[in-house]
């Protein structure tokens, strides 16, 4: 036995575990490990202190079932340790040998070791999914939610990731764009995921593609960067994600919502929509019972579908009566797909040839003009329809200049009930979901990323603020000494030292003066 190697811990044998010093030969990595990338750096770390302190916690592991390989061992916790007592160049190890099933195994390698900071998202992703599909009855959202101290909606955000497209997840993996970002695309079908993250290469815009991705020249490959060295061009050098409020803005407006993938894609969500989308189309009679709206007065062209129409904002009347709507016997149900309130129902009318409670108007003025016209006054009623029109476009914008008033008087309204939300997250205080969720808004690009995980190191209770706040001034304001030196301003620093140094660098050099003859002591 090797040196290095520690003594079986008394508590290991006082449970009456099996402890073996096992040559390493004979361990092997778990085929179900959720953990694929692996730190170099971390493991050659901890390859020194093993060789230093020894093997201080035993790696756990199961024999192996098939016949010909019962001498041999599969690891369920410890890979890192297994990886770096090889890299110590250690012949044999301890460890835990104990009687697992194959769930168990998953079972211990995604809730003992899943919830960890240094596995990726899509590793989560792929590890949760893997648990369930064991033992659907024993193990959903709601368990792993509660095993691994989340909320069941952190947890369905991460299985969702599984149904990335292939390009979106290797953007995840690049760092290229955040958890929040990931999300957002998963739930959406693939050829709108497609969408989401393709840009025109083409473009002189200062937007390539117009969902993810903005272009921004202070992303391109620097190949006298020694960073770069042996590295090519990769597809996304000069393109840096938008936020996620952006890509939340472009998929209300250019995604088109569709109830019944939506239900799948955020069960928590929209499963209740799409059973009322369900309920109200299976009401008996003739005609649509569900039809497609918007507030907005049109849809983007890449939000419509060829095969249903979207009534605009001009084409329906609210009739639930709520906000001082009317309620009338031919209303149906209105999806907002697209826009201001995407996702929502509510009862509408569109019923403009029989609705005498929201289109009286309409209806008496049509039968003001067929009369006209079968007495032979073609001129009059089409000068009446075009009033009528008229009519009907100041009635639009009044109705929009009223949204506009609602929305003013939400304002100062909005900022006390968000000041009141503030006070309850403080109450509350720096809790698991609050700093996972806080850590995944951090998105910084290459160097700047490497520059805050050795500044600021994890993210928690103690240095969140700090984080926040450096993580913005760095993406933001980092640009040139004179908007690095405005953002921290208010916090009382200074980067006078660092100003001058720029602007020395900037001046060119001196050039040398010319020496006098009689400077120098020769006659001409």
């Amino acid at each position: 036995m090797s040196s290095a190697v520690a003594e079986a811990p008394a508590a290991a044998v006082a449970l009456g575990e099996r402890f073996e010093t096992i040559p390493l030969e004979r361990i092997f990595a778990s085929p179900t490990n959720p953990r694929t990338h692996f730190d170099d750096h971390y493991i050659a770390e901890l390859a020194g202190s093993i060789l230093e302190k020894g093997l201080i916690q035993p790696i756990i592991v199961r024999q192996m079932t098939a016949a010909r390989r019962q001498s041999d061992f599969e690891i369920v916790a410890g890979e890192c340790r297994y990886r770096a007592s090889k890299h110590a160049k250690l012949t044999s190890v301890p460890a835990i040998i104990r009687r697992y099933t194959d769930e168990q195994v998953l079972e211990v390698q995604l809730i003992e070791n899943l919830h960890r900071t240094d596995l990726t998202p899509l590793e989560q992703a792929v590890g949760y999914r893997r648990l369930i599909d064991t033992n659907p009855t024993k193990h959903n959202a709601e368990t792993i939610a509660h095993r691994v101290g989340m909320s069941v909606a952190w947890v369905w955000d991460r299985l969702k990731l599984n149904d990335l497209i292939l390009e979106a997840k290797t953007i995840l993996e690049q760092e290229r764009m955040t958890i929040g970002h990931a999300i957002l695309i998963a739930r959406l079908k693939p050829e709108d995921q497609a969408r989401a993250i393709a840009f025109d290469d083409d473009s002189s815009s200062q937007y390539r593609g117009v969902g993810l991705w903005r272009h921004d020249s202070g992303f391109d490959f620097d190949e006298d960067d020694p960073a770069n060295k042996g590295k090519k061009s990769g597809k996304y050098d000069t393109l840096k994600a938008c936020s996620v409020r952006e890509l939340e803005a472009w998929i209300r407006n250019h995604v088109r919502f569709d109830p019944t993938h939506a239900a799948k894609a955020q069960p928590l969500v929209f499963e209740q929509t799409a059973a009322k989308v369900e309920a109200a189309a299976a009401q008996p009679g003739r005609g649509k019972k569900v039809i497609s709206i918007t507030h907005e007065y049109r849809v983007a062209d890449d939000a419509r579908d060829e095969q249903e129409r979207t009534y605009g904002s001009q084409s329906w009347f609210r009739a639930d009566g709520q906000e001082k709507s009317k309620t009338c016997e031919h209303s149906v149900l209105g999806v907002v797909v697209a826009g201001e309130g995407y996702g929502e129902t509510l009862e509408v009318c569109i019923n403009r040839e029989k609705c005498k409670v929201h289109f009286a108007d309409v209806i008496q003025k049509r039968e003001k003009n067929q009369k006209l016209r079968d007495a032979g006054q073609e001129k009059q009623a089409a000068k009446a329809e075009r009033k009528a029109e008229e009519s009907y476009q100041q009635k639009w914008k009044r109705e929009e200049e009223e949204r506009r008033r609602l929305a003013a008087a939400w304002a100062p309204v909005r900022e006390r009930a968000l000041t009141a939300v503030a006070e309850g997250l403080l109450k509350k205080g720096p809790h698991a979901t609050l700093l996972a969720s806080l850590q995944e808004q951090i998105y910084l690009h290459g160097n700047d990323r490497k520059l805050f995980q050795q500044v600021i190191g994890k993210v928690t209770a103690q240095n969140i603020v700090v984080a926040l706040v450096f993580a913005d001034i760095i993406d933001d304001d980092s640009r040139t000494p004179d908007s690095l030196s405005k953002a921290v301003k208010p916090f009382g620093i200074k980067i006078d030292a660092f100003e001058a140094e720029y602007k020395a660098a900037l001046k060119p050099a001196a050039a040398p003066k010319a020496t006098s003859a009689k400077k120098s002591g020769k006659k001409r």
